[in-house]
C-alpha cells in the first residue's frame, strides 16, 4: 500500500467571515466547509507569542477559542500559527450545529 500524503489546504480556498469584536472584525474569521459530510467551521484567531512563550488573542474576548486549543492538544504543545491576509492566526475547526449562521 502506498504511503498517504497530507492533504494541502490552502486558507485561501476558504471563504472568510470576519466576526471579531467591533474594533477590529477581522481579529477574529470564520469559514464553513465540509470534511466528507461533516459541515464545520473552521475558526481563525489573531495571536501573538508574549516573552514567555504562551500564546495570547489580539482581542482578549477570543482568548476562550485559544485556551480550548491548547486543552485539546495539550499545553506543553506550542500552537502554531497559520497567515492569512498578512495577518497571523491560530486555526481551530469545529463541527458545526448551525449552518444557517452563513446561509
Amino acid at each position: 500500500m502506498a504511503e498517504r500524503q497530507p492533504v494541502y489546504v490552502d486558507p485561501d480556498w476558504l471563504d472568510w467571515t470576519a466576526v471579531g469584536p467591533w474594533t477590529d472584525p477581522r481579529s477574529h474569521l470564520m469559514a464553513w466547509f465540509f470534511f466528507g459530510t461533516c459541515p464545520m467551521v473552521m475558526h481563525a484567531v489573531e495571536a501573538e507569542f508574549c516573552d514567555d512563550g504562551r500564546m495570547v488573542a489580539k482581542a482578549p474576548v477570543r482568548q476562550n477559542i485559544i485556551y480550548a486549543a491548547e486543552l485539546v492538544i495539550g499545553s506543553q504543545t506550542p500552537l502554531r500559527v497559520a497567515e492569512i491576509n498578512g495577518r497571523q492566526y491560530v486555526l481551530v475547526a469545529v463541527p458545526n450545529i448551525d449552518s444557517r449562521r452563513f446561509a
